[in-house]
């Protein structure tokens, strides 16, 4: 894993969830955090990696090991 593709534990956690298919609305349930803040992570994620949506990073969090689908 590159440097610039280390998440924090809750980013690890919503890209996990991002890749077993949870909606971001499922994902705040799990998580218990509201949808501004999966969107947040979610944002932080796709600055840090250039990714263009949530379907990109979860392909690059695959790849680099990060989370499994």
């Amino acid at each position: 894993m590159t440097m610039e593709h280390t998440l924090t534990r809750r980013e690890s956690e919503v890209m996990q969830l991002a890749a077993e298919g949870f909606t971001r609305a499922e994902i705040a349930e799990v998580m218990g955090i509201s949808v501004d803040g999966v969107k947040q992570h979610l944002k932080r994620i796709y600055n840090r990696w250039t990714a263009n949506n949530i379907t990109h990073a979860v392909a690059i969090a695959v790849h680099e090991g990060i989370c499994t689908p």
